[in-house]
């Protein structure tokens, strides 16, 4: 299963990638490279970035990323692609019997999750369950050849849903191999030339407005990334925002989580808002931009602005003082900026 970095505070870390664009539809070999700044927190602790099995590439790995269903993945040492399909919905990978397929589709028929799960699980026997959320089921299983399988289902949206299957021949200790290959599935989004990557069975991305300090006057359309349990709450009464202990409508805006939006204006307009005093110097996804810190009621923001050409990528990490930060700091070591984008 995919590891969970400790973590004591809820940080903005630094990119551990390069800045790649990662919307390739093929197989290639990553850049290397880690960025060694530093970034203070809210709460002024420094955190080093640090290598992620779950957003970059390890030894002798490399990443393969489909764009048309916008998904990543790690493919294992000495696997050789497939030719590409013509519809680029995936790509098979292939070394001495074994072989690693993933690929995306549309949910053409409206299928609900566990019909889409019932279909995956048809001819295969044995089948064990390793996980489900209500996003992802992954499980174990034989073919009636008698090869072991290991499966992952994930389903980002009601339209979309990426599989991921890993099969090898009895006699071939490949099941470390398997269950990292799948531990590294991650789904991936955009704001503008901004990629970020992140975990299905922890992360789900909605639409939502961003509204930006100090003002907060305009509304700019954002793509924000929530726990799982709180996007199924979104739209239902009984949620708290703040101290007053009131309960109201559970609103993607005002939850915790990440969120992304490319501003029209650029960065040194933006950065005459503020004071000096608060908008101070980060790097993040190897840009330098600024960013402000804002904390209220038990809830603490913090919004990053870096540059892209005459725009503006802007990120909001929305965090409550004691919530666990470990899918947010992954998503943010694994940040990238298309290559050749301005900056």
């Amino acid at each position: 299963m995919r590891p969970i970095l400790p973590t004591t505070t809820l940080a903005l870390a630094l990119a551990a990638c390069s800045g790649g664009s990662g919307t390739s539809n093929s197989a290639s070999a990553p850049q290397s490279g880690n960025v060694v700044d530093a970034t203070t927190t809210a709460n002024g602790l420094t955190v080093q970035p640090t290598s992620d099995a779950g957003t970059a590439p390890g030894r002798d790995w490399h990443r393969y990323t489909n764009a048309r269903f916008d998904f990543a993945l790690e493919v294992p040492p000495g696997f050789a692609a497939d030719e590409a399909p013509r519809n680029k919905d995936g790509r098979v990978f292939r070394k001495s019997g074994a072989r690693l397929r993933v690929f995306g589709s549309h949910n053409a028929l409206a299928e609900d999750f566990d019909a889409q799960i019932a279909r995956a699980r048809k001819g295969l026997g044995d089948v064990q369950v390793v996980d489900r959320t209500p996003a992802t089921w992954r499980a174990t299983a034989m073919t009636k050849n008698g090869e072991y399988v290991a499966i992952l289902l994930a389903r980002p949206s009601d339209s979309r849903i990426v599989t991921a299957q890993f099969t090898w021949p009895k006699g071939m200790a490949l099941k470390d191999t398997a269950e990292r290959a799948l531990d590294s599935l991650l789904m991936v989004g955009h704001a503008g030339p901004l990629t970020f990557r992140y975990q299905p069975e922890r992360l789900a991305a909605v639409a939502t407005a961003l509204r930006l300090p100090p003002d907060y006057d305009r509304a700019f359309d954002a793509t924000k990334l929530l726990p799982l349990d709180r996007r199924a709450k979104l739209g239902k009464n009984g949620c708290r925002y703040g101290l007053s202990g009131r309960t109201s409508t559970c609103s993607a805006e005002k939850e915790a989580g990440l969120s992304f939006a490319v501003v029209d204006l650029p960065l040194a307009t933006l950065r005459d808002r503020f004071d000096a005093s608060r908008a101070a110097r980060t790097t993040l996804a190897r840009r330098e931009g600024f960013r402000v810190e804002q904390t209220a009621e038990g809830m603490g923001a913090t919004y990053t602005f870096l540059p892209a050409g005459d725009r503006t990528v802007v990120i909001e990490h929305r965090h409550r003082e004691h919530g666990d930060g470990t899918a947010t700091m992954a998503v943010l070591r694994g940040l990238t900026f298309v290559s050749g984008a301005p900056g």
